[in-house]
């Protein structure tokens, strides 16, 4: 989140060697070498069989990513199987969000983020204002009011 990605690059993957087997550290790895422009990297890492490959988590930001490398038929075909999970068990909306967001459509992502808000998706409050996957939605005023739900603006100087 602070944009330091090589660090954050070098710590997820010493946390790997304490860990290999916890995926969400591979996530984080994955995301930080995409965010540093390291798209084949991130794709390979993301890729990789870490917990469990059909988890709304693993499929909206591999959908996101191969939408940001020019994949649409693959990002298509990852949000096709968060479609069809959603059938029969709750996905996370946020993780839409990310997907359309990865195939440059801020019409989907706004509603899906939209969505997100209305269902009190906690990861969503956390990440709206902050994190850097999410930059091309900024300065976009329906982005913006959403920011402004999540994280109102304070009324005079504190005391």
């Amino acid at each position: 989140m602070a944009r330091r990605y090589p660090e954050a690059i070098a710590q997820a993957r010493k946390t790997i060697e304490l860990n290999p087997d916890y995926y969400l550290s591979h996530q984080d790895l994955a995301q930080a070498l995409e965010l540093s422009g390291q798209i084949d990297a991130a794709i390979a890492e993301y890729e990789k069989p870490h917990g469990p490959s059909h988890e709304p988590y693993a499929l909206a930001f591999r959908a996101h990513v191969y939408g940001i490398k020019g994949d649409r038929a693959r990002a298509l075909q990852l949000l096709n199987e968060m479609k069809q999970l959603a059938q029969y068990r709750d996905v996370w909306p946020f993780g839409f969000a990310l997907a359309h967001l990865g195939l440059g459509d801020k019409d989907e992502t706004i509603k899906w983020v939209e969505r997100a808000y209305q269902a009190k998706e906690y990861e969503m409050f956390a990440w709206i204002k902050f994190h850097p996957m999410l930059d091309p939605l900024r300065g976009d005023p329906r982005f913006e009011a959403l920011v402004a739900k999540v994280f109102p603006p304070k009324n005079g100087p504190s005391p």
